[in-house]
């Protein structure tokens, strides 16, 4: 992904999220794809995300929240150290996360991520299940935030920095 975003014209900076320095007030949008069951320190990675937003900036975080399916499945497979087991017969993914990588994640409940996003200053959210529903309402403003809806299996967050958003969604049944 660095290559091709260097052939694209764009300055790529590999660096671990918890010691890589970011410019304070730099960036209109900071994304966390996948990513935040494998920092250690997740509130420094938000801090510093916070930080380095421009005001109006958006912070936004696609994550396996661990009260989720997959994330059990993945603990499951994690404890039992494969993917080949028994239990996870007709229900592991057809591509599963390698072991290794599901062994070193630390899966967050969403409401943990919120907490988290909460102490670092963001004060609106946005939240939309992606993994397995297709959103069916556009984006509207509200003026109070609410908790994560937990139905689905891979959340998306979209923070924005001392502005309020929310996101409606709701489940597919074509």
């Amino acid at each position: 992904m660095a290559e091709i975003a260097k052939k694209r014209g764009l300055q790529v900076d590999i660096n671990p999220a918890e010691t890589c320095d970011i410019e304070p007030n730099k960036f209109d949008i900071i994304m966390f794809n996948g990513s935040v069951s494998y920092i250690n320190d997740l509130d420094a990675c938000i801090k510093k995300a916070f930080d380095a937003l421009k005001t109006g900036g958006k912070l936004i975080v696609i994550d396996v929240p661990k009260e989720s399916g997959f994330a059990s499945l993945y603990n499951l497979a994690s404890s039992l150290n494969t993917w080949e087991h028994p239990l996870l017969a007709h229900i592991s993914p057809a591509d599963p996360y390698p072991i290794e990588l599901v062994k070193s994640a630390n899966w967050r409940t969403s409401d943990e991520k919120i907490a988290l996003m909460q102490a670092n200053g963001f004060v609106d959210f946005e939240y939309a299940q992606t993994l397995l529903t297709i959103l069916c309402m556009p984006m509207t403003r509200c003026k109070k935030s609410s908790k994560a809806m937990t139905v689905g299996i891979m959340l998306l967050f979209v923070l924005i920095k001392n502005e309020l958003l929310c996101v409606l969604a709701c489940d597919y049944h074509g």
